[in-house]
């Protein structure tokens, strides 16, 4: 499996809410989690079940710094470090619109 991808808040917030987050690591061979990301999920409710998940077995993937494209700068700032990030490193994107998971 050569699937690359960096998470931003969105997925792993819906998955952990099922029970499904295990998946990210089953569908990828690499994971990404940039620090902000980790920061703003880890802001929410202490009951919320991304925020568990990025305490216990989501916290190897995250990453301290994530540098973002000139680029990409422009773009809206949650998926704009993910997007960079991504651009940088080369890697697939997982990220979740509205109601859809999206796998870029």
């Amino acid at each position: 499996m050569t699937r690359k991808w960096v998470l931003n808040s969105s997925p792993i917030i819906t998955l952990s809410k099922i029970s499904y987050a295990h998946v990210f690591e089953r569908l990828s061979a690499e994971l990404v989690i940039p620090n902000a990301v980790a920061k703003e999920i880890l802001a929410g409710p202490s009951d919320d079940a991304g925020r568990s998940w990025i305490e216990g077995p989501g916290s190897r993937f995250i990453r301290p710094r994530v540098e973002v494209a000139t680029v990409i700068q422009a773009w809206d700032l949650g998926k704009r470090r993910v997007r960079g990030c991504a651009a940088r490193i080369g890697i697939r994107l997982v990220l979740r619109n509205h109601t859809h998971i999206i796998f870029i």
